[in-house]
């Protein structure tokens, strides 16, 4: 089970309005990154996105936890430095995601539109799933519980169910 995730955005707060809007969440402050919003589900789950300024980079850093020393701000932990702010900001990205939404397919839709995204509804042929791509260069796959395709979606995810699609991968 994935519990957070973060994600790059040009402009995370209006990201993150748009994903509140399709997980049913709450936007947060998020402090630990400047610049940063965590947008928290209501639905019980403890699912949470944060959205970064996509010029922050992260790294493993060096040293060891310290319990004495207290996180405070945009420091990344206090007894080693993880975050950079660089003067770059990545076009496209390589790494997607997928929630799954109680909006109707239609309303997914308009609120691409709203925001002058790309968004289309498409089928992945064992489930249908609307694609919102925030800021026109991040897939957020959305999987409408709607017509039961979040089901159709769980029947698949199972290791023999994709085996049969996909296949193993041979050790």
């Amino acid at each position: 089970m994935i519990c957070h995730l973060s994600l790059p955005a040009k402009d995370p707060l209006r990201v993150a309005r748009v994903i509140a809007k399709v997980i049913d969440g709450e936007m947060m402050n998020f402090p630990v990154v400047k610049g940063s919003i965590m947008v928290v589900s209501r639905d019980g789950s403890g699912t949470a996105i944060e959205l970064w300024p996509d010029n922050v980079t992260q790294h493993p850093g060096v040293g060891e936890p310290d319990p004495e020393k207290k996180h405070h701000g945009d420091t990344g932990h206090p007894w080693d430095f993880q975050l950079d702010y660089e003067d770059r900001q990545p076009e496209n990205l390589t790494v997607h995601v997928a929630v799954s939404s109680k909006l109707p397919v239609e309303e997914l839709l308009q609120i691409g539109r709203e925001e002058g995204w790309r968004c289309i509804a498409t089928d992945r042929y064992v489930f249908k799933l609307v694609e919102l791509w925030l800021e026109d260069r991040f897939l957020l796959e959305i999987i409408p519980e709607e017509a039961g395709e979040l089901a159709k979606y769980q029947q698949f995810t199972n290791p023999d169910a994709v085996a049969a699609v996909f296949g193993r991968v041979a050790h």
